[in-house]
């Protein structure tokens, strides 16, 4: 007869070596998944970090790629801002006086008689400033309009920035209205 089928069935134990053969075995795999997800952990973040870095490195390649254009643009920007403003380098009362030259010349060249003129304080305007001068005029319509298209034509260019016109007195009936003009005029300076 067979015992071991009639007998109750023993457990089965681990010696000592084959517990400690398991649990080296369990710390060996523990020790690979740990050291696989730190890997895996790596890979994610490097590959994150490249896509948020390649579109950056693109852009730089874009802007390298531009440089001369840039450089070309920059030049022209340099050429409009000599046209349109006085140089940093100018005092602010130099530029007023010529811009009292300018107005008189261009103003006593169309029969307009200057009353008075006065340079103002120098005043902010973003990245320039901006050199006022104002002046009292008489004058026909006439002579004020063709002063104004010769003052257009300077350069700096000379702004007008407000300007009050009444009427004033008429020499006799076959004379042109003579008008009273007060108005303000501006250049712009690089700021300093």
């Amino acid at each position: 007869m067979n015992t071991t089928s009639t007998e109750p069935a023993r457990k089965r134990r681990l010696t000592k070596e084959q517990l400690l053969q398991l649990i080296t075995g369990l710390v060996l795999v523990l020790i690979v998944v740990l050291f696989a997800s730190t890997v895996v952990k790596r890979h994610l973040f490097a590959k994150q970090m490249l896509e948020d870095t390649i579109p950056r490195y693109e852009r730089l390649l874009g802007i390298e790629r531009s440089a001369d254009n840039m450089q070309s643009l920059n030049k022209s920007s340099a050429q409009l801002l000599n046209t349109y403003a006085y140089p940093a380098t100018k005092e602010a009362s130099q530029i007023g006086t010529d811009i009292q030259q300018k107005l008189r010349s261009a103003f006593a060249g169309q029969q307009l008689s200057i009353q008075s003129s006065q340079v103002l304080q120098e005043e902010e305007d973003a990245a320039l400033m901006a050199v006022p001068v104002e002046l009292r005029i008489e004058g026909d319509v006439q002579s004020l309009r063709n002063a104004l298209a010769i003052l257009s034509e300077q350069r700096p260019v000379i702004q007008l920035r407000s300007i009050n016109i009444q009427k004033s007195r008429k020499m006799n009936d076959n004379s042109p209205i003579l008008l009273t003009i007060q108005a303000k005029f501006f250049a712009w300076r690089e700021r300093p």
